[in-house]
């Protein structure tokens, strides 16, 4: 196997304070380090934890195809050339990077040894915050974009969560944006109702600045200020029943003989507004 390798890192959406120690410990054993991250603080911080830090591009330019294309063969090239090479990715680095992966894949592909650490991610931040476990009535997670442009479908009856909500103002002119915003406010108000209550959720990237979580009714959507970062969260419409068939078929159904009946299941997080965080911004 050749001598140069590749870790990719996140570096949790808190930057600061989230990082892992395994992270930390990555970035500073490199030989040479690359990031994207959110500016102005970004370059500081990484010089002070590996001297070779050096930024792969613009951070709001990583949707550009060919920029992200450059910024592969920018982290390859220095792994060819025999390198312990360490990439950091804003939040988790498997979550709305093509970068990354494809870095890997292509190192990969070349006979190098390369992967990937986890981080906390957006969607992390966001159950923290809003005391969600979606583990109750589970969740669907789709970028608003595709989920918007592709017609997703979804189950009620579990959490959804649209990441990237403030994309959408990236579509095109404002026309074009408010449109998109009504479209999908109707695609979700056919489903929950028009006046089914939701928060739009953006995570802070600094640990002394709150997070902001506004609660609103999904006709209010386009009405919202959005951020890039912006997420949706829409609680699920009602609890999923059980199968009795199931029950019975196990052996778990009442007056049967075998295991004990299941316990109730915990209740879905009910569709009540968040505490109200930042109002003003």
């Amino acid at each position: 196997m050749p001598k140069g390798s590749l870790i990719v890192v996140g570096s949790g959406i808190q930057v600061y304070t989230q990082i892992t120690a395994e992270t930390e410990k990555d970035i500073r054993v490199a030989a040479k380090l690359f990031y994207l991250l959110p500016p102005p603080w970004a370059k500081n911080w990484m010089i002070s934890l590996n001297s070779t830090a050096e930024s792969l591009g613009p951070y709001d330019e990583i949707e550009n195809n060919q920029i992200q294309a450059q910024m592969v063969e920018k982290i390859v090239r220095a792994v060819r050339s025999g390198l312990r090479v360490c990439v950091v990715l804003y939040g988790h680095p498997s979550i709305g990077h093509g970068v990354g992966w494809q870095a890997i894949n292509l190192a990969r592909d070349e006979g190098f040894a390369a992967h990937m650490v986890a981080a906390v991610s957006a969607e992390d931040c966001l159950f923290a915050e809003l005391g969600i476990d979606p583990a109750v009535a589970g969740y669907q997670s789709f970028d608003a974009v595709r989920f918007l442009l592709r017609k997703r479908q979804f189950d009620p009856q579990s959490n959804l969560v649209l990441t990237h909500l403030g994309q959408i103002t990236q579509l095109g002119t404002i026309e074009v944006v408010q449109k998109a915003l009504v479209m999908l406010t109707q695609r979700l108000s056919d489903v929950y109702g028009i006046r089914y209550q939701a928060t739009v959720y953006d995570a802070s990237p600094l640990p002394d600045d709150p997070s902001r979580m506004r609660s609103l009714s999904l006709q209010d959507l386009p009405e919202v200020d959005l951020r890039p970062t912006s997420m949706l969260f829409v609680a699920s419409l009602e609890e999923a029943p059980i199968d009795s068939d199931i029950l019975n078929t196990l052996g778990l159904g009442a007056g049967q003989e075998g295991p004990p009946t299941l316990a109730p299941l915990p209740p879905v997080s009910t569709n009540s507004p968040p505490p109200q965080m930042d109002q003003s911004t």
